[in-house]
């Protein structure tokens, strides 16, 4: 099967791009032909070459909404598949899906769309969150299936009458295990480690994790910051006004996540609105623990109190709590890794999102859907 994969973003490396990837590589070593366009170049370009992707970018699909480079995006796209001729186009990220289900609608190409969570979802903007509940709800008439990848979405969808029921398929992410001795995850640093791994920018809560941490300046303890993005320097800001450049550090977005997550203590995810984040799933096939915000599909990855604790959103005393407790019992922390990696080992894995995935796409292709 012929399979193109469209993502906005190719410049970044963060969690839809790594699904994608994951994806993508895995459809790939089934025998499936599979091709990933992009609106820019970047990270995912090199990642996607180097697994061997046949590639391109696209030179009118852009983040921003743009009306005139949105038709001539609908216009290149219809152009590129009529070259291409895929048995089916999946797309991810909002804009590629609007774009992506118009084009493969006009050509009568069977699509999917994967929600890596809603652009809509509660904590973005109200405007932006208004406009594209008016957008999904107009593009899900001729959508032929979305991709939710966590119940939360599903629900909220329905719940906003954005998309019915039989329009929508659960289909969680699943990653690669990875190859790490058990041995190597008991060797911890020194100090009481915390690691997040989260692009600076309005989706994600580095504020209240700052203002959290403020309380136990005097412990012992580190925390490293993975990712870059536009609130970086103002994030750097408050760690050294409230004298934190000690314990706080600010590593970029790094190529070697896993050299964290293995000398981890914890992983945390302080955010605003998420779909069923990538980071905290590797943390937890990492077996650690995790403090999370109790937010959409964080909550089908983290079972409170069980493999982690989930704080409400903007609880900066709740999540100062759920630190100082993990730092206080090292057997509390073990026990919640190892549920951890008992969750990701029965729910997560790529195989089975592969193998649903393709299952999906296989009942796809062979409907007479327009």
């Amino acid at each position: 099967m012929r399979i193109i994969q469209v993502i906005t973003l190719g410049n970044e490396l963060y969690g839809a791009q790594r699904h994608v990837l994951d994806l993508s590589e895995s459809l790939k070593a089934q025998g499936h032909e599979v091709i990933l366009l992009l609106g820019t170049s970047g990270k995912t370009e090199n990642a996607a070459r180097s697994i061997g992707l046949q590639t391109y970018i696209l030179n009118h699909l852009k983040r921003p909404i743009q009306p005139i480079h949105d038709i001539l995006g609908i216009i290149e796209l219809i152009k590129l598949f009529k070259e291409l001729k895929p048995d089916i186009v999946a797309s991810h990220s909002s804009k590629a899906g609007i774009l992506v289900r118009i084009a493969a609608w006009w050509l009568g190409i069977p699509n999917t769309f994967t929600v890596h969570g809603w652009s809509f979802a509660e904590g973005s903007a109200f405007l932006s969150r208004k406009f594209f509940q008016v957008i999904e709800k107009m593009i899900g008439w001729i959508s032929c299936k979305v991709i939710v990848i966590a119940e939360s979405d599903r629900q909220y969808a329905l719940q906003l009458g954005i998309l019915k029921s039989s329009q929508m398929k659960l289909i969680y992410h699943g990653i690669r295990l990875p190859k790490v001795d058990d041995n190597l995850l008991l060797k911890k640093n020194d100090k009481f480690t915390m690691v997040m791994a989260a692009r600076f920018q309005a989706q994600k809560d580095h504020e209240t994790l700052i203002a959290a941490l403020v309380p136990l300046k005097k412990s012992p303890w580190q925390l490293f910051l993975l990712g870059d993005g536009e609130l970086m320097t103002d994030i750097k800001n408050k760690v050294k006004e409230e004298g934190l450049n000690d314990k706080i550090y600010f590593e970029g977005a790094v190529d070697n996540v896993s050299d964290y997550l293995t000398r981890a203590d914890v992983f945390l995810l302080i955010t605003n609105w998420e779909g069923l984040p990538i980071s905290i799933l590797e943390a937890m096939s990492y077996s650690l623990p995790v403090i999370a915000s109790n937010v959409a599909g964080v909550k089908e990855e983290i079972e409170h109190f069980t493999n982690g604790i989930l704080v409400p959103r903007k609880g900066v005393k709740e999540v100062t709590d759920a630190i100082n407790l993990l730092y206080s019992d090292e057997e509390l922390r073990r026990g919640m890794g190892k549920k951890s990696k008992e969750i990701f080992d029965q729910k997560f894995r790529i195989d089975v999102m592969t193998k649903e995935t393709l299952q999906l796409y296989e009942e796809l292709k062979n409907e007479n859907l327009f």
